[in-house]
């Protein structure tokens, strides 16, 4: 008996993934995306199209479609797809985040975290586009077809997170002077801190140390800050003011 009940159990569930597969209610007729910013519409619909008309729920459940879009479009970190009967697939696109805006060779890049390219459209919809760092001087060698030069975001990074460890909250600006290299400590970096007033860092070497002493500086001679045109950390343990 109990062989008979398990047989009938297993016919239901075959007779039930059939129906699944073959009735058209189940067939993709229509893939509609959601969010997109960096990647084109009309590029992501091209790759769902051999999509349509095949069943919704084996293409959800092998993800084909979603490691493709993955696989093609870097600027992609994730899909979340929702399934609506009869046929059609919603498809939310969540992109990585802006970091940093990159001026290389007359260009505006705006790049993630990771040093993938999101955009090379100074026209792309960022919210808080004028609250990312900026960043200037290098050539348009570090600028690949998907990312940028791994050594160059290495040392954007470094600086960065310095800053953000030792400065006080702020819009800055990096500039690395004229063909920096990307392999060493040797750049002579500019920090402008609120798009007015240059802090001459010079070479990385000594970066936190020098950044230290300027937010101690900082704290301690509030009120002359605003009469400062320039800041020199170039020579170490010294924080040299021009009014």
């Amino acid at each position: 008996m109990l062989r008979k009940i398990i047989l009938i159990i297993i016919l239901v569930l075959i007779a039930f993934i059939v129906y699944l597969a073959i009735h058209p209610n189940y067939k993709i007729n229509k893939i509609q995306f959601y969010e997109e910013n960096f990647v084109p519409i009309a590029s992501l619909e091209k790759v769902a199209e051999k999509y349509n008309h095949k069943n919704m729920f084996w293409t959800y459940i092998s993800k084909n479609l979603s490691n493709e879009v993955l696989t093609q479009f870097p600027t992609i970190l994730s899909l979340g797809i929702k399934l609506q009967i009869p046929g059609i697939m919603h498809i939310t696109v969540n992109e990585k985040q802006p970091w940093a805006t990159f001026f290389v060779a007359g260009k505006t890049i705006l790049v993630a975290n990771d040093g993938t390219i999101l955009s090379r459209d100074v026209d792309a919809k960022i919210e808080n586009l004028n609250d990312m760092m900026v960043v200037r001087g290098f050539s348009g060698s570090v600028v690949g077809a998907k990312t940028i030069d791994e050594n160059c975001l290495k040392k954007v990074s470094k600086v960065v997170t310095t800053i953000e460890n030792s400065l006080q909250k702020g819009a800055y600006q990096l500039d690395f002077g004229a063909n920096p290299s990307i392999n060493t400590q040797q750049n002579n970096l500019t920090i402008y801190m609120d798009d007015t007033l240059p802090i001459k860092v010079g070479d990385l070497n000594g970066l936190q140390k020098k950044l230290s002493d300027l937010q101690a500086f900082f704290n301690s001679k509030k009120e002359v800050i605003n009469k400062i045109s320039y800041i020199d950390l170039r020579a170490l343990e010294k924080v040299i003011i021009k009014k």
